[in-house]
């Protein structure tokens, strides 16, 4: 999974193998490879996505529109009209050898919209021909979309909970809890007081979707010894700030 603090173009880069009767790769390139944009209720906020054929043939692309909970989550969306307010422009083109092409997403924000309209836009794309007897695997690369609505955003989360899984080398499972309208990207450290660890509460970055809860493995090179400790835990998301020290157990030695 691949994340980030404010809208930012990001460059992915993926390849598909085929290995059966020596297929060779293809690859395409998406930019951005997140989006993460604030837009107004009522109002119409449009980009583009740029796609590149980076494979020596002609390559067909198709867009296509998907839940970010169901995506990402496994949950299924109970709106039939979720994606009246995302359009993209085109969905399918061809794209030749090294070619570039352009998608325009269009995001028309309701006018009862709060918190935060999300979703993930697929971009798949496979040969326009393949050799005799070949087979194809098609190239998906998965571009979420966050569309903040100004003004209505909250910002509220805290830590559930936090467990040492491992202690040599150190690893531990710390559960973030966001009951606000929008998403977040947490960041902070986590200390164990009295030793010399001090870990990156979300080194990757990773997103915690609104109204729900998160568990974010953190592994370091430290170990524990066997007994009781503290974890002095520091949180910053939004334009928030959070603290929580946790009693945890090291059982195992």
């Amino acid at each position: 999974m691949i994340i980030f603090d404010k809208v930012r173009l990001i460059f992915l880069l993926t390849c598909v193998f085929a290995f059966l009767n020596a297929l060779p790769a293809y690859c395409l390139n998406v930019i951005p490879g997140r989006i993460e944009i604030k837009v107004t209720a009522g109002k119409m906020y449009e980009d583009v996505i740029v796609v590149k054929n980076t494979e020596k043939r002609p390559l067909e692309v198709k867009l296509r529109l998907e839940d970010w909970f169901k995506a990402v989550e496994g949950k299924e969306t109970k709106k039939k009209d979720m994606f009246e307010w995302l359009k993209l422009e085109p969905s399918e083109l061809t794209l030749k050898e090294g070619e570039t092409g352009e998608v325009k997403y269009k995001v028309m924000a309701p006018k009862k919209a709060r918190g935060e309209l999300n979703a993930m836009i697929f971009v798949e794309a496979k040969p326009k021909e393949l050799p005799q007897a070949s087979i194809g695997i098609n190239t998906s690369i998965g571009v979420p979309l966050y569309a903040m609505i100004k003004g209505t955003e909250k910002f509220k989360a805290e830590i559930k909970d936090l467990k040492i899984v491992k202690t040599s080398p150190l690893e531990l499972a710390i559960t973030i809890e966001n009951s606000g309208n929008v998403h977040i990207r947490p960041t902070g450290s986590i200390e164990i007081i009295n030793t010399d660890v001090i870990v990156p509460l979300n080194e990757y970055n990773y997103p915690v979707l609104p109204n729900t809860s998160r568990t974010l493995e953190i592994r370091s090179d430290d170990r524990l010894e066997k007994g009781k400790y503290m974890a002095d835990i520091k949180m910053g998301y939004g334009d928030k700030r959070y603290r929580k020290k946790i009693k945890i157990q090291n059982e195992r030695g």
